[in-house]
């Protein structure tokens, strides 16, 4: 087993792609990493929704990762907010975000720095069902 790590995609067409996790370059330019969530409030579609908090158990070296929401199925988000990550690199952490976010597809979504490697475990929204009526 070689010592370095990557990670390897393959898709439909038979295509396999190397990913190196240490890179931060691709064709000489810096990149990002984003992950965005799935429709929160999938169980009652229609329904406006309140996304008031979000829970994040995480693992990883000390860094800030931004953090937004969305009502509107990712079409836009909120402000990101800054969540400093506690160094937990052996052990499961929690970080907790307020929100104050309304709409039918409620969507999270996480931004990373450069250079840093987090793994999340899992996440849970505190949502509030609103109802069937939008007030405008």
């Amino acid at each position: 087993m070689p010592a370095e790590r990557f990670i390897l995609f393959a898709d439909t067409t038979n295509l396999v792609q190397r990913i190196d996790e240490t890179a931060v370059q691709k064709n000489g330019s810096n990149f990002t990493s984003e992950w965005q969530s799935g429709t929160l409030n999938q169980l009652q579609e229609g329904h406006i929704f309140q996304l008031t908090l979000l829970e994040l158990w995480y693992a990883a070296n000390a860094t800030t990762i931004s953090v937004s929401a969305s009502g509107d199925g990712g079409a836009t988000f909120d402000t990101p907010q800054a969540v400093t990550l506690l160094a937990t690199p052996l052990e499961i952490a929690r970080a907790v975000v307020g929100f104050d976010v309304s709409g039918r597809d409620l969507r999270f979504r996480l931004q990373f720095d450069t250079n840093i490697l987090a793994n999340i475990y899992g996440y849970r929204p505190h949502l509030v069902n609103r109802g069937d009526l939008e007030f405008v």
